[in-house]
């Protein structure tokens, strides 16, 4: 989106601040505060939010590319330090050779309260016996989010009982996709579309669900997944999900490779899980996100970053 106001600002105004923070890269408005800011002398800083990820940049890949070589390299080279916020999408993007040094700093959560008897007001509300397992998907719905290895895994697992909630919207022409794909397995009076969900239905959702799943071919960090875990909801993701590493070292759910009958088995192994065995990875979750992901550390550590480049 090309704006002559906002190049003719930045021209006269960038020069008045001590650091530039860029958020996303491929655009104009952030391409040209990047090359505003290099011709002025300005230090900058760049969060590219995946878009340097290996599967972001083979979608429209000659294109990129170019755009890449031609005028973005020497903008990320220009850079101070590059923002990123997962050891994923360090090593993806350090196969760039890009000159500027990296940090990692994830997203943070604000962790909302506790919903008391979140499980019983879930399946309330969608009229589900009280004893009814759910596996949530609570995200775009996108090619990206590889749904079709999920939902062909869900067919293998049918003669066990559970309920699929897939909360979320996308293209008009995606969603037909994914409810032909419902149907071909005859999974519709297992799955309930919520369409967006926020506020109190969402955390009804995160709180109340059995597991939470996500079988992207590509997330640079996944900020669903941290609000499962954070409400204590075991999380099932592939490893193109850059939380996968935390994931397993922790041991907050399960990482599978994105294949249908891995996926079927880890979905299997849940529902065949006791309470006491969920119950403990509920609670090891819930530590992990109030531990390390809490918005006020990342603030200080970001601050840090900011005084270690002025000075």
């Amino acid at each position: 989106a090309f704006s002559f106001d906002l190049t003719t600002w930045l021209w006269r105004n960038i020069q008045k601040y001590d650091l530039v923070h860029v958020h996303a890269i491929f655009s104009y408005p952030s391409t040209v505060a990047m090359t505003i800011a290099r011709f002025r002398k300005v230090p900058y800083i760049i969060r590219p939010l995946g878009q340097l990820c290996e599967w972001s940049l083979a979608q429209s890949a000659f294109k990129k590319k170019l755009y890449l070589n031609l005028i973005e390299r020497a903008n990320l080279n220009g850079s101070k330090k590059l923002h990123l916020t997962s050891y994923q999408e360090q090593s993806e993007v350090n196969k760039l050779n890009l000159s500027s040094s990296d940090f990692i700093i994830p997203h943070g959560l604000d962790i909302p309260s506790k919903i008391s008897n979140a499980r019983q007001l879930l399946r309330e509300s969608f009229k589900l016996p009280l004893d009814e397992p759910i596996i949530l998907f609570l995200s775009r719905i996108h090619e990206k989010k590889g749904l079709e290895f999920l939902i062909s895994a869900l067919d293998i697992i049918k003669a066990k009982r559970f309920t699929f909630i897939l909360a979320g919207n996308g293209e008009p022409f995606y969603e037909q996709e994914v409810d032909c794909l419902i149907d071909k397995h005859t999974l519709g009076d297992r799955v309930i579309k919520t369409g967006v969900v926020e506020g109190k239905i969402k955390n009804l959702l995160l709180q109340g669900s059995d597991l939470f799943a996500l079988t992207s071919y590509s997330e640079n960090f996944g900020v669903s997944v941290l609000e499962a875990l954070a409400a204590g909801t075991p999380a099932l993701v592939t490893p193109g999900v850059a939380l996968s590493f935390e994931i397993e070292q922790y041991d907050l759910g399960y990482v599978v490779p994105q294949k249908v009958t891995d996926i079927a088995e880890a979905l299997s192994r849940h529902l065949d899980a006791s309470p006491s065995e969920i119950e403990v990875v509920s609670k090891r979750a819930e530590h992990f996100v109030s531990e390390h992901y809490q918005w006020k550390k990342n603030a200080s550590n970001i601050m840090n970053i900011y005084m270690e480049v002025l000075n």
